[in-house]
């Protein structure tokens, strides 16, 4: 079996998550593989000197970029504050646009998707970014095509990842894709994940999307609401706990929230079915009714409508082969 060769590239003031994040995850693949080295794991930098990342560990890279093996097969650039400090002009930024066609696949962490954007490469191209940056990434780029709720995205070659984290998941994918639903579901297991958020979930959750966007006012029906999704709630019993008519609520929920509040708790149901399934000891029915849904069968049409795959479809990502 040919060894993949996996570059990571890092800078001033990285974030650290960013770099030994995805490096645990290919150096557990190897580990968990058994007797076959699957990859193999570098850091280098732009001109190979050591760096500090922004926790102020300092990182001794393999080389400069020079040093990055001919046959190098994934090529991968860390976020972090640092970014900040390049331009389209930067050298880093003119190497990865005339050296990154020379991999199978290009991976940006967190912020480092700018680094990919001043190059040139995310024109035209599915990305995503840290949630907090992904406006500002919107402004000065507008042909990206953004995907602002993702935890990780594929484009072609090209994959970007979300905040910090969500660089895990993507990795763990890459391994999925190079080696299959078991090794990954080892590897996740081995660093105590799941195994994996889907690309497309949002990065983080309703209720506290929601909370961001309220500003307070609606925080404690918001989380009123949460503990009792497995009963049956109406706009008249939210209205009375908010201690507003049933008009003046759905008015002001909606002007808060962009959406009814009987559609609101349908995306809490469904965000809290995906996360039960996601326990391996878990029924559809049990799920069914602790979510607040007439029945297995109500819950199977609505998340398969929602997230285009069945509830046992998506259970199986999370159960060992």
């Amino acid at each position: 079996m040919t060894i993949k060769k996996i570059a990571m590239i890092g800078f001033e003031q990285a974030n650290a998550l960013d770099i030994t994040g995805p490096m645990e995850v290919f150096a557990s693949a190897n580990s968990e593989s058994g007797a076959s080295q699957l990859y193999e794991i570098g850091l280098y930098s732009f001109d190979g000197k050591a760096f500090t990342v922004s926790s102020g560990i300092t990182l001794v890279p393999l080389g400069d970029l020079s040093a990055i093996p001919e046959d190098c097969d994934t090529l991968i650039v860390a976020g972090g504050d640092g970014v900040q400090a390049f331009t389209p002009d930067s050298e880093l930024v003119q190497w990865l646009k005339q050296n990154s066609g020379k991999y199978r696949r290009i991976v940006s962490i967190c912020t480092g998707a700018f680094l990919f954007a001043y190059a040139g490469l995310l024109s035209g191209k599915k990305a995503t970014t840290h949630w907090i940056a992904c406006p500002y990434l919107e402004d000065m780029y507008p042909d990206i095509e953004l995907e602002e709720n993702a935890i990780y995205t594929r484009d072609g070659n090209l994959y970007t990842s979300a905040g910090v984290t969500t660089g895990i998941d993507l990795c763990l994918s890459l391994v999925e894709e190079d080696h299959g639903h078991a090794l990954a579901m080892s590897v996740a297991k081995l660093l105590v994940l799941y195994l994996h958020r889907p690309g497309g979930q949002r990065q983080f959750s309703q209720v506290l999307q929601a909370q961001h966007r309220s500003g307070g006012e609606f925080d404690d029906i918001l989380l009123w609401i949460n503990d009792k999704l497995d009963q049956s709630i109406n706009i008249e019993c939210m209205a009375e706990h908010a201690c507003l008519s049933p008009r003046q609520f759905n008015r002001r929920f909606q002007q808060a929230f962009g959406v009814t509040p009987m559609r609101y708790i349908a995306q809490l149901r469904l965000e809290k079915s995906r996360l039960l399934l996601e326990k391996a000891d878990y029924s559809i029915k049990q799920i069914a009714r602790d979510c607040g849904y007439q029945s297995g069968e109500t819950l199977r049409r609505q998340f398969s409508q929602h997230y285009g795959i069945s509830p046992q479809e998506y259970q199986q990502r999370f159960i060992s082969i």
